[in-house]
């Protein structure tokens, strides 16, 4: 069997600090019995003081039973290991089966019941906030994993329940197929009256709840492990997933909503854009030619005596006509959505970088990870805008010689940083004179950021680099 330290390295990936080897190696292991032991028991089922011939009782390790008082050493050990177990698992750098062999190991150390131990680390697995904040789809597979692997479940699987259809949204491990699992759901939703069959009864069931409504069920084919009820387990697994599948709700809830708002201010910035092109982008080419035909009028009629003079003060003119023009038909590309909804987010984020280089000769460092192709159209537009407006403020105002833009997209969130070596700013001031001129560049960003539940900050001072820092919730499960 393994020693609980080895299977705390497997899950961690790196050995513990001395703070968590203490609790391990020595309050774990070597835990002393509480002084009220009517109800405590060794696995083999005696009283620690049965035997009078033995070691004393106070040298007899035991662990609280579920539902006990427990030692206070025991529980913190016994968080701190979960705590842990739990990260492991959110981070992907362990497996949903490596909590029983370190429940086990557990068992061995202190002598107590394996199911009493596996119950209580699932307890404090299952409800780790590491594990309830991954997107929907992966908290579902890291609860049903842990479960089975705590609980000996050959399968677990889960089905839905909603407006009278019933689907099967996960399911792992071999045992009962889908017809007998959902003729089960059927059974504890009460939409299905016929007798229990054979192999029906070998599966066991529980409900997952959402104000008090089912919204769920959780079947599982037991190992067949004598003495060890299953139903708990399930009670605290589907305790677990109903705070899942509500968070689901509600984010899903949200992301309506703010989905709508965010997609009616895209459709009035697309308005804007053919706006542009259709009014004074036309407008100005009509008076680039005008100016052209005057220029042609000057030079063919003025004496040579000042003809010159004028001549360049037209093409002065439409040197900056030219400029307008590209100004506005940059703002008007900028503010089309076609290019991030129906290409790579990465690629149109290169492009934008590699058109700010080229326009400012200012180097920039692009790093993108994570699956940021996943995001939401919404996100994915509000991400590119904040990098716009960065890199213009960047250009205007910063005189930085090099900016660095990372955009990663890990399992609860996304992050995106920019940040320039420029001369920086008071940001408070600036904003607000910014807003008095009329130039919410920023500041619209940021609104855009808050309408998707993100998080938008600005830290710099003068004579220091200005870093700009977006967070956005995942909403797609």
């Amino acid at each position: 069997m393994p020693s609980v330290r080895y299977s705390l390295n497997r899950l961690n990936g790196a050995p513990f600090t001395s703070m968590n080897e203490e609790w391990v190696q020595g309050r774990i292991a070597r835990l002393r019995p509480r002084k009220n032991t009517a109800t405590m028991r060794r696995r083999d089922g005696s009283h620690p003081r049965a035997n009078t011939d033995g070691p004393a009782a106070s040298d007899q390790p035991s662990v609280p039973l579920p539902g006990q008082v427990g030692d206070l050493d025991y529980e913190l050990a016994l968080l701190a290991v979960a705590d842990s177990a739990a990260a492991s698992l959110a981070a992907g750098r362990t497996d949903a089966r490596d909590p029983a062999l370190l429940a086990a190991a557990i068992a061995e150390e202190c002598g107590a019941g394996p199911a009493a131990v596996s119950l209580a680390l699932l307890t404090r697995i299952a409800l780790s906030p590491k594990l309830l904040v991954l997107p929907t789809e992966r908290a579902i597979e890291l609860q049903l994993g842990t479960l089975a692997s705590l609980a000996g479940l050959t399968r677990v699987s889960l089905w839905s329940s909603a407006l009278g259809r019933i689907t099967r949204r996960f399911a792992l491990g071999r045992g009962a197929g889908g017809a007998v699992e959902q003729a089960v759901v059927e059974r504890r939703l009460g939409a299905r009256r016929a007798p229990v069959s054979p192999a029906e009864d070998r599966l066991v069931s529980a409900m997952v709840l959402r104000v008090d409504t089912p919204v769920a069920v959780v079947v599982g084919y037991p190992a067949g492990r004598p003495g060890v009820p299953v139903e708990p387990f399930l009670s605290v697994a589907c305790n677990a997933l109903g705070l899942v599948l509500e968070r689901e709700a509600l984010l899903q809830r949200g992301s309506d909503g703010r989905a709508t708002l965010v997609a009616a201010h895209e459709r009035r910035l697309t308005r804007l854009a053919f706006d542009l092109h259709d009014g004074p982008l036309q407008e100005i080419a009509v008076m680039a030619a005008d100016l052209h035909a005057a220029r042609s009028r000057m030079e063919e009629t003025l004496p040579p005596l000042g003809r010159e003079q004028v001549v360049g003060s037209f093409d002065d003119l439409l040197e900056r006509l030219r400029e307008l023009d590209c100004g506005l038909r940059e703002v008007a590309h900028s503010l089309e959505t076609h290019g991030v909804i129906h290409h790579p987010l990465a690629e149109v984020l290169g492009r934008e970088v590699a058109a700010f280089e080229r326009k400012t000769g200012i180097t920039v460092q692009l790093s993108v990870s994570g699956e940021v192709d996943e995001l939401t159209d919404s996100q994915k537009i509000a991400l590119l805008r904040v990098v716009q407006e960065g890199l213009t403020n960047i250009r205007e105002h910063s005189d930085a010689s090099l900016v660095t833009v990372t955009l990663d997209n890990v399992d609860s969130s996304t992050r995106l940083e920019i940040v320039d070596d420029g001369r920086g700013f008071d940001v408070e001031s600036e904003l607000v004179a910014a807003a008095r001129r009329g130039r919410l560049g920023l500041v619209g960003a940021s609104e855009r950021i808050s309408l998707l539940g993100g998080v938008f900050t600005i830290t710099s001072a003068p004579g220091g680099e200005t870093r700009l820092v977006v967070s956005l919730p995942r909403w797609q499960s």
